[in-house]
């Protein structure tokens, strides 16, 4: 089932049209190729916190403050308290929505973070379990609009991390361009003309993992 911050990203269908690609791409080499979305891989918890101190000094930086007391008479501790609710309430409102969040985290904490999740992911995934190690995660972490592709050791060994740069900016791009499956698509493909040359597939080929989208939130 896909969850509610994903379904304006993908169908049903899409989930079947990627897992097809990941089927076709994988006829072609001994790569193990696992795609996923998460829904972000920041804390967000401070996000809010900033917001509602900006907008106390947005109140007195450009006169507000005054303003209401002069047209008001707002001295009142109640009225503190109801300015207080007001940016609360916007605030919080506004820190669901990811394009806040993405602007309120720096990009270090961005890169630093997404990468020790896609690292994390792709143990839990089993993806080190592959009997060539040839386990490849091609990680997308929503929110941030980052993507991490992490190779298992027998890859890692002849591909320099730099070969997935494509693979990379073809995933962001399509989730730039609001076509996730589309850029999953490509991505895929792109990972197995990259993965064929020196990993092509082999007599007996054995899928070890399932070809579908993993999901987390």
């Amino acid at each position: 089932m896909i969850p509610s911050w994903l379904r304006r990203h993908l169908s049903e269908k899409d989930l079947g049209t990627i897992e097809s690609q990941v089927a076709e791409v994988e006829k072609m080499t001994s790569g193990e190729i696992v795609p996923m979305v998460v829904r972000r891989s920041s804390t967000v918890g401070h996000v809010p916190v900033v917001l509602f101190c900006g907008f106390f000094l947005l109140f007195f930086a450009t006169g507000l403050a005054e303003l209401q007391r002069d047209v008001l008479g707002a001295e009142s501790p109640l009225w503190w308290l109801l300015n207080a609710l007001l940016f609360s309430g916007v605030s919080l409102a506004l820190a669901r929505l990811p394009f806040v969040q993405r602007h309120l985290i720096s990009q270090e904490d961005i890169d630093h973070q997404v990468s020790q999740r896609a690292q994390l992911e792709f143990y839990q995934a089993q993806l080190r379990q592959t009997e060539g190690r040839t386990g490849v995660l091609i990680f997308l972490s929503l929110m941030e609009h980052r993507v991490v592709v992490l190779a298992d050791s027998s890859i890692a060994s002849k591909l320099p991390p730099k070969t997935w740069k494509d693979v990379v900016e073809l995933l962001v791009g399509g989730v730039k361009k609001g076509s996730m499956t589309d850029g999953f698509c490509q991505a895929l493909t792109k990972c197995g003309e990259v993965l064929a040359p020196q990993f092509p597939i082999q007599d007996g080929d054995q899928n070890e993992l399932r070809n579908h989208l993993l999901i987390k939130e």
